[in-house]
């Protein structure tokens, strides 16, 4: 379903009660539900019982046939005067709301192009006669709710939020044509459903203002005395960490796959032999610069084919699932939604100071959030992305990305 583009919702049922629930829980979340011109009204009273109430909510009584309902809905899709219907059934002895259901979505399909700015709803209530109902709009792969207060959570969920960018976010938020172009060309060039390389992953968040901490990738088979100097030219300086880059690890640390404290070139030399030894298939080896801090967390996002992208924030590092304490926001989202997320944190008082500690620069983990945001907007297609962890600097009042990975859809 589209995304609510107004603020008008049209109500549709064959009982008061629940027309009314429905009613107040739009009207708590802000909706209008404005009485219908009387043109549409005459049509309505046209073509429903002449019991039904025609004004909104529409309640074309309890008998009413699925005939009716379907074109109740055309008549106020078609109208003009709303940007969301929402349809109620609950199901007297004599109508079954699986023959409902099939007809409204039959009338939904033919619709298609009346639909492109206005969602369309649906609640069959009971849990056994309201079940074919539900059933049935599942199958036609609508939405459909068990309750008519959450019609209102849904919607209000649904709306265009604006995503607002100044002059001074261009660099992070917007990036040019080229930019992008470089990144959809990476992107293009990986294997449905495969995660990206260490080095591309790099690229494309590099690309989007994030700032991956200072690193070089020595590929499998790479002769040992180029090491040193490949470091060098990254602008690393030891103590280092190696990371394993291979396809079939994920959770490095879990596996002895990242190795800390790398004190000069010999050791560095050493480990690479070992992480090539132990792993074998290995695409390389991913040298970092270690960063002396005791702040990391995690921004990640995964898309849910039904409703798109949700990032999430949260203290990071083995402890993310340890705490589970994170947060999401749905995509696309503002900055004030980002604070909500960060604030929202039980953590939150690691992050701004807790018994003498240091506090962190809680609007720029805000900023990493909608570089990412920016990110998933422009391309939709990336399905998975973990940054975790991000590791804070008191030196810069920054983070950096330490550990990364990415995946496209299938």
């Amino acid at each position: 379903m589209p995304r609510m583009k107004g603020n008008r919702v049209a109500v549709l049922t064959n009982g008061g009660g629940p027309g009314i629930l429905a009613s107040d829980a739009l009207s708590h979340h802000g909706f209008e539900i404005p009485e219908l011109s009387s043109s549409i009204q005459e049509q309505l009273s046209a073509k429903l019982m002449p019991e039904a109430s025609v004004r909104n909510p529409i309640d074309l009584v309890a008998p009413a046939p699925p005939e009716h309902y379907a074109a109740a809905l055309r008549t106020v899709v078609e109208s003009g005067e709303c940007d969301a219907v929402v349809v109620l059934s609950i199901p007297p002895a004599t109508i079954d709301t699986g023959e409902v259901a099939s007809r409204i979505a039959g009338e939904i399909g033919e619709m298609k192009d009346s639909l492109e700015d206005i969602p369309i709803l649906a609640c069959f209530f009971g849990p056994s006669l309201g079940l074919p109902g539900r059933q049935a709009f599942t199958g036609a792969g609508l939405p459909v709710v068990e309750y008519p207060e959450q019609l209102g959570e849904v919607l209000d969920a649904m709306r265009v939020r604006e995503v607002t960018c100044t002059a001074d976010d261009t660099p992070p938020y917007e990036p040019d044509g080229e930019i992008r172009g470089s990144v959809k060309t990476i992107l293009d060039g990986t294997r449905p459903g495969a995660f990206l390389d260490s080095t591309s992953v790099e690229t494309i968040l590099t690309a989007y203002g994030f700032q991956p901490v200072a690193s070089v990738f020595l590929p499998a088979g790479v002769e040992e005395n180029r090491i040193a100097a490949a470091v060098e030219e990254a602008g690393i300086v030891f103590p280092a960490v190696a990371k394993i880059d291979h396809p079939d690890v994920i959770h490095k640390s879990d596996e002895g796959g990242v190795i800390l404290n790398i004190a000069d070139s010999d050791e560095l030399r050493k480990t690479y032999r070992e992480l090539q030894e132990r792993f074998r298939g290995a695409r390389g080896v991913l040298v970092q610069q270690q960063l002396d801090t005791d702040i990391e967390v995690i921004i990640g996002a995964v898309k849910d084919p039904s409703v798109g992208h949700a990032v999430m924030v949260g203290m990071g590092g083995v402890t993310v699932e340890l705490l589970k304490d994170v947060a999401f926001a749905h995509v696309p989202f503002s900055e004030a939604e980002a604070r909500r997320a960060v604030g929202s944190l039980k953590s939150l008082p690691l992050l701004t100071g807790f018994r003498g500690s240091r506090p962190v620069n809680v609007d720029n983990l805000v900023e990493q959030m909608m570089r990412m945001n920016r990110l998933l907007v422009d391309f939709p297609e990336i399905s998975e992305i973990d940054l975790n962890p991000l590791l804070y600097s008191y030196r810069t009042s920054c983070f950096y990305c330490a550990d990364y990975r990415m995946r496209i859809e299938e």
